[in-house]
């Protein structure tokens, strides 16, 4: 259904009309405009940004009616929702009832007669077919289905047994449900104002496994046993290929089993498992990770069969960075996903990590740029709270007593709470101007319903709605100079639960997003697929697994044109089931080693020239987190060592047609990747550490910190001011002005012909 074809830019009104006969309502679908993949309805693009919320009350939809909201989402499912945010639809085997979702679908309709709804369709499954099929659940490590209270993850649903993602019965019935649920819709008079659907299952509703962050490992059903056995099927083929890459010769194809609790959980063997001994691990993962998108392009293929290609389909996924590439939680398979055929979107969350005000900001939770390498939409779910948060979280029942889930404190942080109108509103902006800088799609999530219930914030979401659909007439296209490139299979080379994943690979988050240029992020694998002539800093995250054509690729697209390429931590350690430090050195160009010791280090760096900060200065993780990997090189350049050492873990190195550059430790100051940038070549439109973002017409600076700002552009430019439209500086390279601590600003810049 995305078409990857060019689609021309027309600007004209969206309105509800009926599509070809047989699927009521408009058509709608994922295009290209102007460069970007982009909602469209009809032909003609849609951005105005969704309103969502778990409490679906008129006065609500009343509201955001009001303030220029034309596409609404509210919970429903097809058969039972595990966290009660919708009644139970597959009542028993021979009684289905619809009425909860006719009843919240008026409200919008009362609201907006003419509205486009996207319904979030919880993929669950009743209690009583949990009862009565039994040997369809899901096993852990414990031999029971059932999970032990208290769990270290506090949003499982208690008591009850789950089945198993890979139950042929389950998807099945499931299927049908899904399939009765759709025919429901199209057949009433919702379908006409159906705008798609967007699918949700397993953990929070985010498709993540429901034993994530336990130590109740999932996984041990016979169902779970024959899909791994399958999928080692697809990849060996032979049973010579599974044992030479296993290091094995006792086990076949039908042999395999899901690895033990025991070798799953490994915590003592340094940062890496070893795959001569624990590929049978490392493979695991990689199927396990995959089967969670493969589950969701199974239903996905349903929806797509019975709306004949004319609504589009999503779904939650695509959070490896905030999952800290943790291979237990599933996430770690976004190119399966875009690879799908039934999906044109990823729904994705906005991060928890550092939202907060002024200091915080909003940032992908995977390399977003493959997503739109796919002709795929990032639909970036925004669930920012207000200055109203702590009456409406306590009227949600959070409060000081109990776990996590349940602390007011807790969610005051991580949903960006602010203490004024005037602040929320600068936190709105944050977040839109986020997702315009990044070519995604924006929506209100109004998650415990009434954040927005004040006129100053409505006001506020009228004029960002205002402002979006002037922003859709110009071009949202990368203008990037920094590529990231990260590998989701390198994380299932980790050992459990990761330290150093987690500070690579989030914790580095919130520093490329302080530089003061924008960051494009891409998989490893898409290397094939981009076009890398704009890029002069290239930062490999976590490729610390390199087959051939990845090398390949990086030789023939990154290692030209004067490019600086900054490795990270053991790039090129692994190649599938082979270990080498040779690998290393080889794609590097310098002598990157191992330290003898496995032990987890402390990765800091000692700064050994004045080249990026100080001379002395240390940067880095202060925890230990991984092996030491260092440096021994008489070609290269030492720029930072192990503390106390002269042990290099940071060195530069020309190689003539490129730079390589090599830190032991991603997480970096964003001072410290700036300078690094800038030396590359990359312009700098920011020189303080404040969230900004940038696109080749707009950019975004939300302020750490009050004083006066000075924005670099790249040559003479005319700038606007998105929020008011009015020009702010004409014909000039800079724009300079006085921001208050955290406030936010959207402009637009054009360059004079």
């Amino acid at each position: 259904m995305t078409r990857p074809a060019v689609f021309l830019f027309a600007i004209l009104c969206v309105s509800v009309s009926a599509s070809a006969e047989g699927v009521p309502g408009p058509v709608v679908d994922v295009r290209p405009v102007l460069s970007v993949p982009t909602f469209t309805v009809g032909e003609q693009p849609f951005v105005t940004p969704c309103f969502e919320t778990y409490v679906p009350e008129q006065k609500y939809f009343d509201q955001f009616a009001g303030a220029g909201v034309e596409l609404f989402s509210f919970n429903t499912n097809v058969a039972a929702c595990d966290y009660g945010h919708s009644k139970p639809v597959w009542v028993d085997i021979n009684t289905w009832d619809y009425s909860d979702f006719d009843e919240r679908f008026e409200r919008v309709l009362k609201a907006k007669p003419d509205a486009m709804v996207i319904p979030r369709v919880f993929i669950g499954t009743p209690a009583w077919w949990l009862e009565q099929h039994p040997e369809e659940m899901e096993i852990l490590h414990t031999g029971s289905p059932l999970y032990t209270d208290p769990n270290r993850n506090p949003t499982v649903p208690k008591n009850r047994p789950f089945p198993s993602l890979a139950s042929p019965k389950w998807r099945e019935d499931i299927g049908m449900a899904l399939g009765r649920f759709l025919d429901h819709v199209q057949n009433s008079k919702y379908g006409e104002h159906i705008f798609g659907y967007i699918l949700s299952g397993l953990d929070t509703e985010e498709w993540y496994h429901w034993s994530s962050g336990s130590d109740e490992l999932a996984g041990y059903s016979p169902h779970m046993q024959r899909a791994f056995q399958a999928w080692l099927k697809a990849k060996y083929k032979t049973n010579e290929a599974l044992q030479a890459a296993w290091h094995r010769t006792d086990i076949t194809l039908d042999t395999a089993v899901v690895p033990s609790f025991e070798e799953r959980y490994d915590t003592q063997s340094g940062a890496f498992r070893d795959p001569a001994k624990k590929m049978n691990v490392i493979d695991f993962y990689v199927f396990y990770n995959e089967i969670v998108p493969e589950t969701i392009d199974y239903f996905a293929s349903i929806v797509r069969q019975k709306t004949e290609g004319k609504k589009v389909i999503g779904a939650f996924y695509g959070y490896m960075y905030e999952f800290r590439g943790d291979p237990e939680y599933g996430h770690n398979a976004l190119g399966k996903y875009v690879a799908s055929d039934n999906l044109d979107f990823m729904f994705v969350t906005a991060s928890y990590e550092d939202r907060v005000f002024a200091t915080g900001g909003d940032y992908s939770r995977s390399p977003a740029h493959s997503v739109r390498l796919h002709h795929k939409l990032w639909y970036h779910d925004n669930d920012v709270v207000s200055f109203l948060a702590p009456e409406v979280m306590q009227r949600a029942g959070l409060n000081e007593g109990g776990d996590w889930s349940k602390s007011l404190l807790h969610h005051l942080q991580v949903l960006g709470y602010t203490a004024t109108p005037e602040e929320s509103r600068w936190m709105y902006r944050r977040s839109m101007g986020f997702s315009l800088c990044s070519g995604a799609y924006e929506s209100y999530f109004d998650l415990h319903g009434g954040y927005y219930d004040n006129p100053e914030l409505l006001d506020e979401v009228s004029r960002l709605n205002k402002m979006v659909n002037v922003a859709k007439r110009y071009p949202r296209g990368s203008n990037s100079e920094i590529l990231v490139v990260a590998d989701e299979n390198s994380c299932a080379y980790a050992t459990f639960r990761s330290s150093m994943l987690e500070s690579n690979l989030l914790h580095t988050q919130h520093k490329l997003i302080k530089i003061g240029a924008p960051v494009d992020h891409v998989l490893l694998n898409d290397l094939a697929l981009l076009d890398t002539r704009q890029y002069k800093l290239i930062l490999f995250l976590n490729c610390y697994n390199m087959n051939d054509a990845a090398r390949a690729q990086i030789r023939e697209k990154c290692m030209r044109d004067g490019k600086t390429l900054l490795w990270c931590y053991a790039p090129g350690y692994f190649s599938g089931a082979e270990q080498s430090p040779e690998g290393m050195s080889d794609i590097a160009g310098m002598r990157i080693l191992p330290a003898s010791d496995p032990a987890p280090s402390v990765l800091q760096m000692t700064l050994a020239s004045d080249r990026y900060a100080a001379k002395g200065t240390v940067i880095g993780p202060a925890n230990p987190i991984g092996q030491l990997f260092y440096v021994e090189d008489a070609s290269a350049e030492t720029l930072a060592v192990a503390p106390g050492t002269e042990r290099a873990t940071m060195a530069f190195k020309d190689m003539g047609t490129w730079k390589s550059l090599y830190a032991v430790a991603a997480d970096m100051s964003a001072a410290v990747y700036r300078a690094i940038a800038r030396e590359a070549g990359v312009h700098i439109y920011n020189d303080r550490d404040d969230t900004f973002y940038a696109n080749k017409t707009f950019v975004c600076l939300h302020a750490n910190g009050a004083g006066s700002r000075t924005i670099q552009f790249p040559w003479a430019c005319d700038v606007t001011d998105m929020m008011t439209g009015e020009p702010v500086s004409v014909n000039s390279n800079a724009y300079t002005r006085d921001f208050k601590n955290g406030e936010t600003v959207i402009l637009r810049w054009k360059t004079r012909l």
